[in-house]
């Protein structure tokens, strides 16, 4: 039997979720479930800084299995992030609403950022959890892009990227 302090570390390194956010990564698993993972976050590397130019490269699996890379520079480095992975997905969509809190107060808190992009007139929501806010922010927007594209198959639109 591992004792409460080794399960939690093992949990965390497992699944890179702490156990206190526990409850909120089954509950967003649980409301993603129907939804397909067309593009899923391989690597976010962010260069911010003052003075400099927030930079950001990312890399995802596409739905075809292939493996694309994109680095885009922005005013900030979450538009950075958001910048090249909608280079990658090519979906016509706009950011409506970003919100970040901590799930707990200490120095391994971990962030919770929710989105809202906008398109074909409908609004999709997307939320990342990692103790690294920009991993966060890419899983955050990577969601509800891939919710928005679950949306276009069902309704008999076709993916190719």
């Amino acid at each position: 039997f591992f004792s409460s302090r080794r399960r939690h570390t093992r949990f965390r390194n497992v699944t890179g979720v702490q156990t206190c956010a526990l409850p909120i990564f089954i509950a967003e698993r649980a409301r993603s479930h129907g939804d397909q993972a067309f593009f899923t976050l391989e690597q976010v590397q962010v260069i911010a800084g003052e003075p400099g130019v927030p930079t950001a490269s990312v890399r995802l699996k596409g739905p075809d299995g292939e493996v694309k890379s994109h680095s885009a520079i922005g005013n900030g480095p979450v538009d950075a992030i958001y910048k090249a992975i909608a280079e990658i997905v090519q979906v016509d969509h706009r950011l409506e609403e970003f919100a970040i809190k901590a799930i707990n107060e200490s120095t391994e808190a971990v962030g919770d950022v929710t989105v809202r992009i906008v398109a074909d007139g409908r609004t999709f929501t997307g939320r990342g959890l990692s103790t690294d806010i920009m991993v966060a922010a890419a899983r955050a927007h990577l969601n509800a892009l891939n919710r928005l594209l679950t949306a276009r198959s069902r309704e008999g639109d076709t993916v190719s990227r």
